[in-house]
């Protein structure tokens, strides 16, 4: 049960954080339409190199609190480099980017994709075994997203206005389906903490290398409350607190467990859609949440549904054999 939480938070900050963010960008134009001569509009990559920088102090402070020691190997670094690559430059920027070009809808739909990147990689690796439960589940999460997105109130809907943010959102999708498989070596030396750090760290690297000369002529003084408002909520709740648990999760029960877990993201985001920009939810919707409810709940119990079906069934076809072996022959 304390697993399922540390899963189902992030996803709920990320859901959170999809409608959030999207808002904040509508605002953040709208300042540039009235007020031309002090608009201030953060690109991608400086949202995200500001909101790791924000949250790096943070991280160090746990890690030196809670295990005394902040060093790594020099062997690991490359490891470290490619989860950040992976997982925090490109991920995070990419899917920061497409909220610019596409719907709040459409961009939810593609992140909770991202499991499917996994089982794919998982099947072509195999070095997690994806069961057929898993399998099952997650199929049937994906069919709770798609009638959720497909047939709201307001449909995703794939147009040539949008296909820009469209592929940036599915990019990021396959990027974070990808990610765990960065961190299985990692994970066999560092806790989730000091894993969070350092990917944190080095992904802060590189995005100052492409970015850090606009973050310096940035105005900071000049961003609207909005922006701020976003900024401070992706860096502590979403990264300080998601990421490091979301971590945590891949660590002690596998991605294969962990990841179908994205499908409660366009659960979340249409739930507080529904209160921030009076985005409705009909039958069909709600019938693809209780699809993405019940896809999870077969990825994380199934194995021991199936077992207790079995032994029931087991028991069943024993009883009257053993009750003619004991001579109750009663109707």
């Amino acid at each position: 049960m304390a697993s399922d939480l540390f899963c189902v938070m992030p996803c709920f900050l990320l859901g959170y954080s999809v409608v959030y963010s999207w808002l904040t960008y509508q605002l953040c134009w709208d300042w540039d339409v009235y007020l031309p001569y002090y608009s201030v509009t953060l690109s991608a990559e400086v949202f995200t190199l500001t909101r790791f920088l924000m949250v790096l102090p943070i991280l160090f402070g746990l890690v030196y609190m809670t295990e005394r020691n902040v060093k790594i190997r020099l062997k690991d670094i490359p490891a470290f480099l490619l989860a950040a690559l992976v997982g925090i430059s490109l991920y995070q920027t990419l899917f920061v980017a497409s909220l610019r070009y596409t719907t709040a809808s459409n961009s939810s739909l593609l992140i909770a994709m991202s499991p499917l990147f996994t089982v794919i990689g998982l099947l072509l690796t195999k070095k997690e075994k994806a069961t057929p439960t898993r399998v099952i589940g997650s199929f049937v999460a994906v069919m709770g997203v798609f009638m959720i997105k497909g047939l709201g109130d307001v449909p995703f809907q794939f147009s040539w206005d949008s296909l820009r943010g469209d592929i940036i959102a599915l990019l990021a999708s396959m990027l974070f389906g990808i990610y765990p498989f960065t961190l299985t070596r990692l994970q066999k030396t560092y806790t989730a903490l000091t894993i969070t750090l350092y990917t944190a760290l080095f992904g802060s690297i590189f995005l100052a290398i492409y970015s850090g000369a606009d973050w310096l002529r940035t105005d900071f003084t000049t961003l609207p409350v909005a922006t701020w408002g976003s900024l401070l909520f992706a860096a502590y709740p979403v990264t300080a607190y998601s990421l490091v648990v979301w971590n945590y999760g891949i660590e002690k029960v596998g991605s294969s467990r962990v990841m179908p877990y994205m499908y409660l993201v366009p659960v979340t985001a249409i739930v507080i859609a529904m209160l921030w920009i009076d985005e409705g939810m009909n039958i069909w919707q709600a019938c693809g949440a209780f699809f993405i409810l019940l896809g999870v709940g077969v990825v994380r119990q199934g194995e021991q549904w199936l077992h207790g079906w079995k032994q029931r069934s087991s028991s069943k076809r024993q009883q009257p054999f053993s009750s003619f072996l004991s001579g109750d022959t009663r109707l």
